[in-house]
């Protein structure tokens, strides 16, 4: 996830003189270069675009130079992306893509792949915009002295930045430095150098990320115009040292970068929090307190994507201050945004599916366009071809079909698993958690208020861990059990017993097993059984049963009868129980496994005790 920190840099590179150089590079026609000319007013005037267009719109349409006429569609479709109107821009600058691909017009393809992909990240559709840039390089071929490449390559490192491809970008950032030192591209090899920095700090590599730091520190010396160049290596350096805990050497770097916001009018929040946790941790409470002030009012304009380390920061000077209630507040926003940040996540990885999806149909429309451009001038073939089209394009279709419906199971997939993690950070125990905290806040019970957050954080921290990964260790999956009902024990004071049984033949280090399937029966027995009795007790078990593994949740609470009948007086109904089989069988099928869950009223057992009893089958691999 990038934690980045926003300033403007122009890089003292004229855009104009950059395009020039990418499509007026070869021969072009005087109208190709009147199109690109008025595109770069338009460019540079969005408010009188609509009349330079126009001027030059009915000769482009006349002439027959269909290369100009692509240009021109893919302008219209760029001054859109200028304008906002992204969706636009994308659906028209894909139909001038396919047709500069069929006709080999590589430069027009290049420049509508950019920009397509400049539109999928602004609509935060990162794997639809990384596939944009590498099929822009890919026209390109190994034309690395075009500066198109260069401007391609970085957004290839960017966006792989923001979707944790750290390594990636490392490896591309090295081969852009490589390039500009081979081209004594002075100003480009520091931009490479900085960014390469920033993805070594953020693959959690800060003595190297402080290392190409310095080196690209050394660049700027030598060069004239070098006040923004610096600021940008200022910032990269004083965030890899707060990373590395070298806070006063971080705070040096980034008061450096303070006279530059002032100057360009630049409000830069997170220079703001980043410092007053710096300053924080040197003990310098004024100055915290200062930077904080200061960046509390810009906190609506943070993106959601970085708002845990705001929060993480905020959490972090509240309870260093002991205004232990503005702290919990801060941990329960950071929480929220786990979550939301977790729920993208996945909503990404659909993204991803539906992308391959669309790039397989492009193709086969690509394809079908390149033969019909090939059969305007061989009419003899075209009954031929239009068969030989028809027939591969009905066995594409069929396999794409077959296709899509994976896609989609993969899809059902990532949306239940959505579900589960809303389920398990059960919104009713989050509730009563904070409620305890209040009280005991209230009462003034620092100590214990701040053992109970202590706990509730680490409860959080680990379902959240467990949750985005398919199989977890039986022992890890254990420890969250036990780390909730023990939080369970504080709020219900003791009022219960809870007890483990697992024979010794049983390694619970080398069994994993899918997370979050043991713990909403563990809750259930809690909220709907044993907390409206006295002495209630919990026993969970597990044990193994001719190479199949076995979970069973006892207690003598009240049993599912009287559970029910609460149920339909409150007009409630509890999902988990719902979800799980749901999961299970999913699983299921996914590992080819069998799978098994019974919930069984103990008086229907007719041994005269009271409770409920969960059997489940779980499914593992070691």
């Amino acid at each position: 996830m990038r934690k980045n920190i926003t300033f403007k840099i122009t890089g003292g590179l004229c855009l104009w003189l950059i395009n020039t150089f990418i499509l007026l590079a070869g021969t072009v026609t005087p109208l190709f270069s009147e199109v690109f000319e008025i595109r770069q007013e338009c460019l540079n005037n969005l408010a009188d675009c609509d009349e330079n267009i126009k001027a030059v719109e009915a000769r482009v349409l006349a002439s027959n130079e269909l290369e100009t006429v692509l240009y021109y569609q893919h302008v219209l479709a760029e001054i859109a992306f200028h304008c906002g109107e992204l969706e636009s821009c994308i659906e028209q600058d894909k139909k001038v893509l396919i047709r500069a691909k069929a006709n080999g017009f590589n430069r027009v393809s290049s420049c509508c792949a950019m920009t397509i992909g400049d539109a999928y990240f602004d609509l935060n559709n990162l794997y639809a915009s990384l596939q944009y840039y590498f099929e822009g390089l890919e026209l390109l071929g190994n034309k690395t002295q075009n500066l198109l490449y260069f401007r391609l390559a970085n957004r290839i490192g960017r966006t792989q930045i923001q979707i944790g491809e750290y390594e990636e970008a490392i490896k591309i950032y090295k081969k852009l430095a490589a390039i500009c030192v081979a081209r004594k591209d002075t100003v480009n090899w520091f931009y490479s150098l900085n960014n390469l920095a920033r993805s070594y700090m953020d693959n959690g590599d800060c003595a190297e990320s402080i290392i190409t730091s310095l080196k690209a520190k050394k660049i700027i010396d030598s060069l004239p115009e070098k006040e923004e160049l610096q600021v940008a290596i200022n910032l990269t350096l004083g965030l890899a040292y707060r990373k590395n805990q070298e806070y006063e050497a971080a705070i040096e770097q980034m008061e450096l970068a303070l006279p530059f916001i002032s100057k360009y009018e630049v409000i830069d929040y997170y220079l703001l929090f980043h410092l007053a946790d710096c300053y924080r941790a040197i003990g310098n409470q004024q100055k915290a307190k200062k930077y904080i002030n200061e960046g509390m009012p810009l906190l609506e304009d943070i993106a959601p994507e970085n708002l845990e380390d705001i929060y993480t920061i905020l959490s972090d000077y509240y309870q260093s201050t002991g205004n232990y209630k503005a702290a919990l507040v801060a941990k329960e926003k950071f929480i929220a945004a786990k979550l939301e940040n977790e729920s993208g996540s996945k909503v990404r990885d659909v993204l991803q599916l539906q992308n391959k999806y669309e790039v397989q149909l492009k193709q086969v429309e690509i394809d079908k366009l390149a033969q019909e451009n090939k059969n305007d001038k061989l009419i003899f073939n075209t009954i031929l071809f239009s068969g030989l089209v028809l027939f591969l394009a009905s066995i594409i279709i069929s396999y794409l079909i077959f296709r899509q419906r994976n896609l989609k199971t993969k899809a059902a997939q990532v949306i239940l698993e959505q579900k589960l993690l809303r389920s398990q950070m059960n919104p009713h125990f989050i509730f009563n958690s904070v409620s305890v905290i209040q009280s005991l806040i209230l009462n003034k019970e620092n100590r214990r208020a701040a053992k109970y957050l202590t706990k509730f954080s680490h409860l959080m921290r680990l379902i959240l861990e467990n949750s985005t990964e398919k199989l977890v260790s039986l022992e890890s999956e254990l420890f969250a059990i036990d780390a909730y009902v023990s939080l369970q024990l504080i709020r219900f004071n003791n009022t219960f017993e809870y007890e483990l049984k697992i024979p010794r033949n049983i390694d619970i280090t080398q069994i994993l097993i899918p997370p979050m399937l043991i713990q909403p029966f563990i809750e259930n027995a809690i909220e709907h059984g044993i907390r409206k009795v006295d002495n209630g007790k919990i026993t969970l078990s597990i044990f193994e049963k001719e190479g199949q593994l076995f979970c069973e949740i006892d207690d003598n609470g009240v049993g599912l009868l009287t559970t029910k009948k609460v149920e339909l007086g409150n007009k409630t109904k509890s999902l988990s129980t719902l979800i799980t089989k749901e999961r299970l069988q999913h699983l299921g099928k996914e590992m080819n496994v069998p799978v098994e869950l019974n919930v069984i009223d103990k008086i229907g057992l007719g041994i005269g005790s009271s409770g409920t009893k969960v059997l489940m089958l779980i499914p593992f691999k070691i």
